[in-house]
């Protein structure tokens, strides 16, 4: 494009000649097509698919569960399991986790409602030797279980025999 100045007026005349404009423009405009072609999948994923970063939580949140029970079962005196609840008695405090709604929920002496787990389809409690099993599954139907064994009670179980 081509400026002429006339009596302090700004007038715009084109180019009649435009060998090369149609190169630049053509490589600008793919340019364009593929940064917004680039970032198109990131788009969709974000629009049609939250899923993957909300199971990535599922199973930070199912690990650390697992060890907070883990350690509480180790320090405990005795597990037992009554209608689907899991009963720890450990320092003199009676330790419930139970399936409330669609969370385990934890409470202290039959009081409180701490949140250990949430969005869960269904919890299971299983007695094993010195133990306890856990098996959860998510609403994405995965399973995921846990054994926790207190060796506390092992400590008796010893043979002085020789």
């Amino acid at each position: 494009m081509k400026i002429i100045f006339k009596e302090s007026n700004f007038f715009v005349k084109s180019i009649t000649n435009k060998k090369g404009f149609i190169l630049l423009d053509m490589l600008f405009s793919l340019f364009v097509f593929l940064v917004i072609v680039s970032f198109l999948p990131f788009f969709l994923q974000i629009i049609l698919n939250i899923q993957p970063a909300e199971k990535q939580l599922q199973n930070i949140e199912w690990e650390i569960f697992a060890q907070q029970l883990k350690k509480e079962a180790r320090m405990s005196e005795s597990i037992n399991i009554e209608q689907n609840k899991l009963l720890l008695y450990v320092n003199g405090e009676n330790i419930q986790y139970e399936c409330y709604s669609n969370k385990i929920r934890r409470r202290v002496n039959v009081s409180g409602h701490e949140v250990v787990l949430q969005r869960i389809e269904m919890i299971g409690f299983f007695s094993i030797a010195n133990g306890v099993k856990i098996i959860v599954k998510d609403q994405y139907m995965q399973q995921k279980e846990v054994e926790i064994r207190s060796y506390l009670n092992l400590e008796g179980d010893v043979d002085d025999s020789s």
